[in-house]
This record gives structure tokens, sequence and C-alpha cells, in this order.
């Protein structure tokens, strides 16, 4: 069981590894600044949508500058989000 979790995780590249790192920073970061002035549920869901809107918009700079937007790649940054902002609620 443990060698096919880490077979599966080997085939994912690099850049969605990188993709999921920066999607929990944005939402950590993005709800940490807001944690005195909001309430909690506020601060996550704003930490996670800031994730997927930088998610959306790094493929949708990618298309404007004549690389291929991947979906995955912006699927990747907002389930760093997610793990970013459940991290927070521990």
């Amino acid at each position: 069981m443990i060698k096919r979790i880490i077979f599966r995780l080997a085939a994912v590249s690099t850049d969605k590894y990188l993709h999921f790192i920066c999607g929990l920073v944005i939402a950590q970061v993005v709800a940490q600044l807001l944690d005195r002035r909001l309430a909690w549920w506020a601060t996550s869901a704003l930490g996670f949508l800031a994730a997927v809107v930088a998610g959306i918009a790094k493929e949708y700079y990618d298309k404007k500058h004549g690389e291929l937007p991947e979906c995955q790649d912006a699927l990747a940054t907002a389930l760093g989000g997610l793990l970013g902002i459940l991290l927070l609620s521990l």
C-alpha cells in the first residue's frame, strides 16, 4: 500500500508540487493577515478564495503569454490553499 502511494506521488510533476505549495502559502498569508479583523470562517474562506483566484490567474497568464494552461495546475493551487486553511484551523 505504501509503495503504491509513493509511486503515485513520484508520478506527479514538480510543477504541480510548486503550485500546491504556492496555494498553501497564499491561503495562509491571507488568512493570517485578516485574522484579527474578521471571524475565523471569513478568514478561511477568503484565504482559500485567494488561492483559487491565484491559480486561475496564473493559468490565464500562461495562456496570454503563449504557454499551455493546465487545469491540473489551478487545481493543485486550490488544493494547496485548502490544506493551508485546514492547517490553520488545527
